[in-house]
């Protein structure tokens, strides 16, 4: 748990240097994730994370300047995934990125919205706001979706909304996560509510009420 505290600690600090050199504005969760798909805020791959030969390069991602040149992130312990599965998320090293803070609009599904993350001076209450956390998201034995076993997930779903997302944040410290805020500073949550029992079938939640409510207050920037 210190160790991962340690991880979410470099890579909060490490976008929020990103959006000083960058006018303001974070960095994305994937710029062209409406499109190829070759680009996320973890890493950059030759092939689109649609095919089977995806896999995310971290020294050649966004916040590889800001994380020591080679932009790994450090792999969570406490996420087990077998060696060869979701090798195009494994370079989350078990951390998401707050959906809602990685793009330009909040439900906004067009490739606009997802060129750059949000403008840093712009978020409010910047102290509740999550940035990144531990993550996880429910996989097959193939690697795809399913029912076998966690898998890496490089996004954090938020609550309630359009599309009501199952719960990507993972609560694998003793019933906690570790997230990483807007203003820099990382905490230790527990879990509070979740959808579709994922809560005791995985540990996967919210570390506020399942609705437009904790939405709005914890992920939504400028609310």
């Amino acid at each position: 748990g210190t160790n991962c505290v340690s991880n979410l600690k470099q890579i909060t600090l490490g976008n929020m240097l990103y959006a000083d050199d960058n006018r303001g504005f974070l960095v994305p969760l994937g710029v062209d994730m409406m499109g190829a798909n070759k680009h996320r805020w973890h890493g950059t791959s030759d092939s689109s994370s649609t095919g089977s030969g995806a896999d995310y390069d971290a020294s050649r991602g966004p916040l590889s300047p800001y994380l020591g040149g080679r932009g790994k992130v450090n792999h969570c312990a406490a996420l087990v995934v077998p060696e060869g599965i979701q090798a195009f998320e494994r370079g989350c090293g078990g951390y998401g990125y707050n959906m809602l803070v990685g793009k330009l609009a909040g439900d906004d599904w067009t490739e606009a919205a997802y060129s750059s993350g949000y403008n840093l001076p712009r978020i409010r209450h910047a102290a509740e706001k999550v940035m990144f956390a531990d993550s996880a998201a429910t996989i097959g034995k193939d690697g795809n979706w399913g029912s076998d076993m966690h898998g890496f997930s490089s996004s954090i779903e938020a609550p309630g909304g359009m599309y009501m997302m199952s719960p990507t944040m993972h609560f694998r410290h003793g019933n906690r996560a570790n997230i990483g805020y807007c203003d820099g500073h990382v905490e230790s949550k527990a879990l509070l509510s979740s959808a579709y029992n994922f809560d005791r079938l995985w540990d996967l939640g919210f570390p506020c009420e399942n609705s437009d409510a904790g939405r709005s207050r914890h992920f939504t920037p400028e609310t």
